[in-house]
């Protein structure tokens, strides 16, 4: 796991502004036996700090730190956590801490972490790498891969080890991949399914993202009455793009046909959400499986059972699926549960969030006049979503910023 590093810099000018000369001495001190590895003259330094300043949560971050290279990984945790009670806006506490947790074998909370500071910092490639890493760890490949790959869209694109490493194994990854995707829209084209199977699953074991893969090999399970395993295969393109809207419909069939009757019938409401329109037969059939789950409504509650234990296991993809079945099943709950569901979007999706807050702070710190602050916004926006729907306004208002500047 990389270490999120602090810089004296920033947290010597808080200490300017907080805290007496003395305090800044030392601060000062503590940093200088900090660079030169004199770690335990460091803690030292910093237990003084927050002896005569507890509130100062700098101090506590940099004791943490001393405590990391000391291998006193529990109390830098603690170190770090105190830091955060202090000031929660701190990424990098929580991205040591999930270093702490990682080097305790306890990836769970690693993760957890690494994800809180991601919905923080999107573009935080040190996060994004260790989520890479630790889901690859735990065999969650198709995790792994999204956050290598964000990894690499936002890290420069420069020759350094880590960049080369992660591009080689992604790049690798794909072209296999490609190549076996490739092999089985020929073998399906001419009926042979067992090998356009084959070819299918060695494509979704080199590279798990590949949406069409999944779709196809669904197919494939369908057509051979294995529904449990095409349910399997067309979830989890699902998971990777939500935008397959007559996934939702088929997922709906396939699980009428194991007679998973709450499952179809969220499936149908998945479909009926994204595709606007609903035939008569899914309508008749809606009406068919909502009595039945009338007269069990005991199916209901385990949706919300699944979802809980999900959350606590961080799989929150899982989890969001869960939710927003059980709120599908029990409308009524809808707006008790739209926060969480709402947090999880935010988990797995953290950049739409930080893009829409930096084009906001952008227009108002614009319509304020505060032109340097509106360009650091509009770029950020910009780093986030080089394609997003506002690109070419925020465009020519960095252009007008400058203006103004002279």
């Amino acid at each position: 796991m990389e270490e999120e590093n602090l810089t004296s810099k920033n947290l010597l000018q808080a200490l300017n502004t907080q805290v007496s000369t003395n305090i800044s001495d030392l601060f000062k001190k503590g940093m200088y036996d900090y660079r030169h590895h004199d770690f335990n003259a460091a803690i030292e330094t910093f237990q003084s700090i927050i002896s005569t300043n507890p509130e100062l949560p700098e101090a506590h971050v940099n004791l943490g730190v001393a405590y990391f290279r000391t291998d006193k990984t529990q109390e830098a945790i603690n170190c770090w956590k105190k830091a955060l009670s202090l000031d929660a806006t701190q990424v990098s506490c929580y991205i040591n801490i999930g270093n702490g947790h990682f080097l305790n074998n306890n990836v769970t909370d690693a993760i957890r972490n690494w994800l809180i500071a991601v919905t923080m910092a999107p573009d935080h490639t040190t996060a994004l790498m260790n989520l890479g890493a630790a889901y690859e760890k735990i065999n969650e490949m198709s995790q792994a891969f999204k956050y290598y790959e964000e990894f690499l869209k936002y890290y420069p694109k420069d020759k350094s080890a880590v960049y080369v490493k992660i591009h080689s194994k992604v790049t690798n990854s794909k072209r296999i991949a490609e190549h076996n995707m490739q092999s089985g829209f020929y073998y399906q084209k001419r009926k042979n399914m067992r090998k356009a199977a084959m070819c299918y699953s060695k494509s979704i074991k080199a590279y798990p993202n590949f949406v069409k893969a999944h779709l196809n090999l669904g197919s494939i399970c369908y057509m051979a009455n294995k529904y449990e395993h095409a349910i399997k295969y067309w979830k989890q393109a699902i998971k990777i793009d939500p935008t397959y809207e007559n996934t939702y419909c088929n997922l709906g069939v396939a699980y009428d046909f194991i007679k998973k009757y709450d499952a179809a019938y969220c499936m149908y409401k998945r479909f009926l959400e994204v595709n606007g329109s609903c035939s008569s037969q899914i309508e008749e059939r809606l009406k068919l499986l909502k009595a039945y789950i009338d007269k069990h409504v005991e199916v209901i509650g385990k949706h919300l059972e699944k979802a809980e234990e999900f959350y606590a296991k961080v799989k929150y993809i899982d989890s969001l699926w869960e939710y927003e079945n059980y709120v599908i099943l029990k409308p009524d709950q809808k707006n008790s549960f739209e926060p969480r569901i709402n947090e999880l979007k935010n988990y797995i999706n953290p950049v739409l969030k930080a893009a829409e807050t930096a084009y906001q702070i952008g227009n108002t710190c614009y319509n304020q006049r505060k032109f340097d602050n509106a360009v650091h916004a509009y770029k950020r926006y910009l780093i986030l979503t080089p394609d997003g729907d506002f690109k070419h306004e925020v465009t020519k208002k960095i252009s007008a910023c400058a203006k103004h500047m002279g």
